[in-house]
């Protein structure tokens, strides 16, 4: 694992290989669930406030919620049946951005990058979009889809599958350092505020705005 107060000169690297841009605009991929919003934190309200089962509903472990104890379901079946139920009540549109991240994104957008946002969301019933127009949260796409198709220079995702297929690319990975990814491929940050500092300025200012080109990094 890598975080961002240590980066090692291979990611400092690609971010200055994204500075110099040729001038094209960089994008950055950001996914939706437990990465821009609190997907758990939705989820256990549901859980505990909406359907009203006493349960801890912990933090999760694993990727998969069913794997960790706490919640009230105990294989994939049981929460996918739950899941489906909340999430026609309204499930998604009660998420909310994870501290920092409505700045963060603005940040990256003054600086000349374009943010599209991405889940692979089945069940979303446009529910993405819906969230989107209310939540405050200014971005340049929404795509709904198999992620591993799109071409971003950096993504930021929590799912350790998709960490693994963008990072085998080559592609630039930041993840939330969530117990069950914290691990994995990439740069692991903690808080929205160090994705800010790292995109928008980072290591000599490897983000410009749209076109322009720094010499002295290019070289």
């Amino acid at each position: 694992m890598r975080r961002i107060a240590d980066l090692d000169p291979g990611v400092v690297a690609a971010l200055r290989r994204v500075a110099a841009g040729e001038g094209r605009q960089p994008v950055a991929a950001v996914d939706m669930d437990n990465t821009l919003v609190d997907y758990t934190g939705a989820l256990r309200f549901h859980a505990q406030h909406v359907a009203g089962i006493d349960a801890p509903c912990p933090d999760p472990a694993h990727y998969a919620f069913w794997r960790t104890p706490g919640w009230p379901f105990d294989d994939e079946r049981s929460f996918r049946a739950f899941h489906a139920q909340v999430v026609a009540a309204g499930l998604y549109l009660d998420e909310r951005p994870f501290a920092g991240a409505t700045e963060a994104i603005a940040a990256l957008r003054r600086a000349g990058w374009k943010v599209v946002v991405m889940t692979s969301r089945r069940d979303e019933r446009g529910q993405s979009a819906g969230w989107l127009e209310v939540s405050g949260v200014e971005v340049d796409g929404l795509y709904v889809g198999d992620k591993t198709l799109l071409k971003p220079d950096v993504v930021l995702d929590d799912d350790p599958a998709v960490i693994a297929r963008f990072a085998a690319r080559g592609t630039l990975v930041l993840h939330p350092d969530h117990a069950y990814c914290v691990e994995a491929p990439g740069v692991a940050y903690h808080t929205w505020g160090e994705v800010a500092t790292l995109l928008a300025s980072g290591p000599d200012g490897p983000a410009r705005r749209a076109g322009a080109r720094d010499e002295r990094i290019s070289k």
